[in-house]
Parts: structure tokens; C-alpha cells; sequence
């Protein structure tokens, strides 16, 4: 995951942080348990949650590959080809590379 550099130093930004990371980290638990569609509706709640989340790429990237575990790999290819579009040189772009081959 793409950590941010240097956590907030205000706390109510650390706070709002660390509660993105906590709802990324339950679509990431969902989805390495075999559970792509509730990593998705995890996605969904943390969208509503953190509509301009700094995490807001690791969230896309795990939207992703949800999308190609629940068999929805057109949808995971649209996504994917518009994630390295806009974020060509971020160090998540590999990993979303894979589903365009």
C-alpha cells in the first residue's frame, strides 16, 4: 500500500487517517479472505465515507482487483485503463497493469 509520507500532524487529519486506513484495511482483509464482494461494499462505504480520501488510489487499486475476483473483469479493465491514464507514474500503476495484459 501507498503509505503517505509523513502522517498529519493535526490531529483531527491524523484521526480522519487513521480511519481511512482502518476501512481500507477491512476491504483488504475482505478481499484476502475470498470475500470480493464485501471487500466492494467496504469500497462503497469508504467512497461515502471519504469522498476525497487520501488513500483514494490504494482504494482503486483494491476496487480493482475485487472487480476481477467477483468475475467483473470487463468492468476491472475500464477501471484499470483509466487508473494508468490519470496516475501513469504512480507506484500502483504496475500492479494495475496486470489486468490489461
Amino acid at each position: 500500500m501507498e503509505a503517505p509520507a509523513v502522517m498529519p500532524s493535526d490531529p483531527v487529519a491524523r484521526a480522519s487517517l487513521t480511519r481511512e486506513l482502518a476501512a481500507l484495511d477491512r476491504a483488504r482483509l475482505a478481499l484476502s479472505n475470498g470475500d470480493a464482494r464485501g471487500a466492494l461494499a467496504e469500497l462503497e462505504a469508504h467512497d461515502r465515507s471519504f469522498p476525497r480520501g487520501r488513500l483514494a488510489l490504494e482504494a482503486e487499486v483494491l476496487r480493482i482487483d475485487a472487480l476481477a475476483k467477483t468475475g467483473r473483469a470487463s468492468e476491472a479493465r475500464q477501471h484499470a485503463q483509466a487508473f494508468v491514464r490519470l496516475h501513469p507514474n504512480s507506484v500502483l500503476a504496475t500492479r494495475v497493469r496486470a489486468h490489461l495484459d
